[in-house]
């Protein structure tokens, strides 16, 4: 992947000026994805009218020469795939595109649940798999071998079968990627808090391939009903992928985690908290987890632009989505704020960027940020796709921006 180096900032901001805004009411169906010659990064979005269907996006940051010129450009297009749902979220594999149909709205796909999209010059359905009607897969990670998909169930009891060894409902699967089987369930049922909701609310998947191990957020939120309430301290899961064995589950400083994040050596998780969604919740922030030690730390929402939400790397830094919700209208305003080098992470760079109609997520890929977020003049069901170079100081120059019909709701980028 070609990087534009920092001392190019100049340079495009006299190309781009301050950035462009496109318009596109219903992105041209293509199966074919653009020739790489000049992409600078790209990868993919879901898009949703919130009603009736999805949709899956390729987007792609291309660098054109003409002359002496270099303009640099953001390209968003429909892949055209039929009988998606409203509701779904993406992951990348090593050769594959996940998408994961939670099955929690009406218009979306909760029998066959998970699809798996082969990536060659024609993206393509690979193979289509029900997991259980309801269970509500929320994310996949796949093993360094690539032969086993991990995959978190938020509501495994939906399907009697998925349980482990023990008659507990099954947080996590392991699935052969070739035989399109379950091949092992795990549960954290028994580390759960002692209350009359026992539920695990397995999320956001990592893989570890510096300890060969596959970190878990357990919400466990400690409530005595099943109200979405965060009364208890979350907890890491960790699968040991040499034996196929839960790990000791880490208790957490945090309450109700949401993202993770690891450091370039993989030796310190960082997690957000968002509790029950407010700065000021006990337990809302940055847990940050020494994974040989087991020692932590805890940077609180007060120290940051918001209670933090998505997390993504670059080399050593972090970027942190962080929110504000308005409890009066349930509006969410959002802010970026980094942390330059996770070595010193109490070193915090606040607000590099925010949007006042909220950003539903993002990604880095060298010195670009991609956006997905609510548009300037946004409806429930429209978006906007910007991207953003970034200097050393972290100052962001808008490169390009596409309007969208639907909202985005999930990006992830190629390697």
């Amino acid at each position: 992947m070609k990087r534009i180096s920092f001392f190019m900032v100049i340079l495009l901001s006299l190309l781009s000026g301050c950035g462009s805004v496109q318009t596109v009411e219903n992105p041209p169906a293509s199966t074919n994805l653009s020739s790489t010659q000049n992409v600078l990064a790209s990868g993919f979005g879901f898009a949703t009218d919130y009603s009736s269907s999805g949709q899956l996006l390729v987007w792609s940051i291309d660098a054109t020469q003409e002359n002496a010129e270099t303009e640099i450009s953001l390209q968003v297009n429909n892949l055209g795939i039929e009988s998606l749902g409203t509701e779904a979220t993406l992951a990348r594999g090593p050769d594959n595109l996940y998408l994961l149909h939670a099955g929690a709205s009406f218009n979306s796909i909760s029998s066959d649940n998970v699809m798996s999209f082969s990536l060659s010059d024609t993206i393509q359905v690979d193979s289509q798999t029900s997991l259980g009607n309801g269970v509500n897969p929320q994310d996949i990670v796949i093993s360094p071998d690539g032969q086993t998909a991990f995959i978190t169930l938020y509501n495994p009891t939906a399907d009697p079968d998925l349980v482990d060894d023990d008659g507990h409902p099954a947080d996590v699967i392991a699935f052969d990627l070739e035989s399109q089987e379950i091949i092992k369930t795990f549960s954290f049922f028994n580390d759960l808090n002692e209350d009359d909701h026992k539920v695990a609310w397995a999320y956001r998947l990592l893989l570890n391939e510096t300890q060969n191990e596959i970190l878990v957020l357990v919400q466990d939120l400690g409530t005595t009903s099943a109200t979405y309430t965060a009364n208890a301290v979350g907890k890491l899961g960790r699968i040991d992928l040499d034996t196929l064995t839960l790990k000791p589950t880490i208790d957490l400083l945090g309450k109700n985690p949401f993202d993770i994040a690891l450091s370039s050596n993989e030796d310190t998780a960082i997690i957000s908290c968002v509790a029950n969604f407010s700065v000021t919740d006990e337990g809302s922030g940055l847990n940050v987890v020494d994974l040989t030690s087991g020692e932590q730390s805890f940077i609180a929402s007060s120290r940051l632009s918001g209670y933090p939400q998505n997390l993504r790397t670059e080399e050593n830094s972090l970027f942190i989505n962080t929110s504000v919700l308005n409890t009066e209208d349930f509006s969410i305003q959002s802010h970026i704020d980094v942390i330059p080098d996770l070595d010193d992470v109490d070193t915090i760079q606040k607000n590099i960027y925010a949007n006042p109609q909220g950003i539903t997520d993002f990604v880095t890929s060298g010195p670009y940020l991609v956006f997905a977020e609510a548009s300037p003049t946004a409806t429930q069901s429209s978006s906007r796709l910007s991207v953003y170079h970034y200097n050393t100081d972290y100052e962001l120059l808008l490169i390009d921006a596409v309007d969208l019909e639907r909202g985005i709701t999930s990006l992830v980028k190629n390697e």
